[in-house]
């Protein structure tokens, strides 16, 4: 099963209200979560190519933004946010982590890596559980939850 297929299925059977990408490109993961009947789906990113693409193809509700973006949105702003291979580029993980989880009643981080590969090391996130992991050809993917927050799966 590919990953973004189970990391879809794991986002519905949590139910959300209301979810947010950060880091969503041109909003695939958002309008594959919106066929499977989600709503009230935004998400930012800074590439404004993919931006223009997914508002034009997905009508997507994404916007520009990094992480300074995060400090204008309220706290518990949304039901659910989720985050695939984005915080290894962030230049302060525990900041953008720390922000990510005041937005959100619930987060979801997403971490693919190619394997083998004995260069990458992944970041230690406290205070999350790992979900689930798999392998899908040279690629390696585990998913953490917030273990700190209410409503965790299993």
């Amino acid at each position: 099963m590919p990953l973004n297929v189970r990391m879809y299925d794991i986002i519905e059977q949590m139910k959300p209200t209301s979810v947010f990408e950060f880091g969503c490109n041109c909003g695939k993961n958002l309008n594959a979560l919106k066929k499977r009947g989600l709503k009230r789906l935004s998400g930012i990113d800074i590439n404004e190519r993919a931006l223009r693409y997914g508002r034009k193809e997905f009508n997507a509700n994404i916007s520009y933004g990094d992480e300074n973006y995060l400090l204008l949105i309220p706290d518990n702003r949304y039901d659910l946010v989720f985050v695939c291979s984005v915080l290894c580029h962030m230049p302060d993980i525990k900041d953008t982590l720390k922000h990510l989880r005041r937005i959100s009643r619930r987060l979801l981080i997403v971490e693919t890596h190619e394997t083998p590969n004995k260069y990458f090391i992944n970041h230690e996130y406290k205070g999350f559980k790992k979900i689930d992991e798999m392998h899908s050809g040279t690629a390696h993917y585990i998913i953490y939850k917030d273990d700190i927050l209410r409503n965790s799966l299993g």
